[in-house]
């Protein structure tokens, strides 16, 4: 018996020591070196930005993650660039990363690396720092790093980045936030629904509500001090912004309506999900033109408002098929349908003004508008209850609103997913 243990032990010790030589089996610079690289000054997708955003866009587009085998983004960005044949062997789905990882490996990022009338060529400054990569002199390969950045910050006032707004994009980059913020609406979704049945003060749950809308607004905030334009251009800022919206409904209902908290954390913590998944461009990119107008905040914020309503609605009826009175919960789901049905129109017509000065017509067919259209004519449904008496029934009405919800997936993934079209982008 003794021995069977001690041979177990001996092929978990060699399989342990064999994964480790498989992880760390594609070399890299240390992790001091790399971010010594991440502090220079890059043009990328319309901003000038640190290397390190770079660097998180890419390891995000070839692994789904901003780091990949404990190593960090500009580790990921530097295997590629000084042992680029070992890192080939170590990208998922080569075929179709093959293009970025090929312009990482030719430098053509080094094109838009601002020089600012610099003596020596980015290529020789980068051959000198393959140089010193190769030779493991690392010490010299950071002291190149930190002189290109002095040079940049010398001489490129009021084009690169001020030192506190870089450091400022190095946290964001480096700091998750939706992921854990997702967790913690879930546990609080739990810690509510306790507390309900136990009948004790919701003062837990509004705290923890306020404290993480804080978190989200801030979040928010950053990604807008250093974009510098309005956090509603893409489906990833969207979905952050309806996750805030549901918290500060939620919040703010619950003072008349306990249960606003368990389904303020869950629609939240639903937002926040899809919007940590690796598909989701959550990328500091610069605005699209046709989003440069001063509709875009009424017709985004609008619409949104309402999806967060409707997203309540749709958790009220499924609560009463799960053992809550439907009657009850007939008249919650209620609540926020008639304001949700009235921020929908309000942000259909907005935009509907907008497609006209963008465009020239007010409507296109484009199948964003369609399906919103749709969505917006199927919820005012319920409100013909005189015409329609099956619907006064609240176990008929409650199936209604859940199948009415697929309405509104459809209109926001299911669009840009499988249709496209002018708004494939919201």
């Amino acid at each position: 018996m003794i021995r069977i243990i001690k041979t177990l032990l001996t092929i978990l010790l060699l399989t342990h020591n064999y994964s480790l030589l498989t992880i760390t089996a594609a070399p890299t610079i240390p992790r001091d070196a790399a971010e010594a690289m991440g502090t220079i000054t890059v043009s990328w997708q319309g901003r000038v930005c640190p290397l390190q955003t770079l660097a998180a866009d890419f390891t995000k587009d070839i692994y789904g993650s901003a780091s990949f085998r404990g190593l960090t983004a500009e580790q990921v960005l530097a295997g590629y660039i000084f042992y680029g044949e070992q890192w080939m062997m170590e990208a998922p789905d080569l075929d179709r990363h093959r293009d970025a990882i090929m312009s990482v490996r030719r430098g053509e990022f080094l094109s838009d690396i601002p020089t600012f009338s610099m003596p020596v060529s980015m290529l020789s400054l980068f051959s000198l720092m393959n140089e010193q990569v190769q030779s493991r002199d690392y010490p010299a390969f950071s002291s190149t790093c930190y002189k290109i950045v002095a040079w940049q910050r010398e001489h490129g006032r009021g084009v690169v980045p001020e030192p506190w707004r870089a450091e400022l994009e190095r946290r964001y980059n480096i700091t998750p936030v939706t992921r854990p913020l997702f967790i913690f609406c879930m546990v609080m979704a739990v810690v509510s629904l306790l507390m309900m049945w136990k009948r004790r003060k919701p003062h837990l749950e509004r705290g923890g509500m306020a404290v993480a809308a804080a978190v989200l607004a801030t979040y928010i905030g950053v990604r807008w001090t250093l974009t510098g334009t309005v956090q509603m251009t893409n489906g990833y800022e969207t979905m952050l912004l309806a996750a805030l919206m549901v918290m500060a409904v939620s919040l703010g209902v619950s003072w008349r309506m306990r249960l606003a908290l368990p389904f303020g954390f869950i629609a939240a913590g639903f937002f926040l999900l899809v919007s940590s998944f690796g598909f989701i461009d959550s990328s500091l990119g610069g605005m699209m033109p046709v989003l440069n107008s001063p509709l875009l905040a009424v017709h985004v914020s609008t619409v949104m408002l309402a999806y967060a309503l409707l997203t309540l609605t749709c958790l009220s009826s499924l609560a009463a098929f799960l053992g809550m009175d439907k009657g009850r919960m007939r008249q919650v789901s209620l609540l926020f349908l008639y304001p949700a049905l009235a921020m929908l129109c309000i942000g259909i017509f907005v935009g509907a003004v907008w497609a006209e000065v963008s465009w020239g017509t007010y409507w296109g067919w484009d199948p964003k508008e369609v399906w919103a259209l749709i969505t917006m004519m199927v919820y005012a449904i319920p409100f013909h209850d005189r015409s329609l008496p099956v619907l006064r029934r609240p176990a008929a009405f409650h199936a209604f609103i859940l199948l009415a919800f697929l309405t509104l997936l459809m209109t926001y993934f299911g669009v840009n997913w499988f249709l496209g079209g002018q708004h494939a982008y919201a």
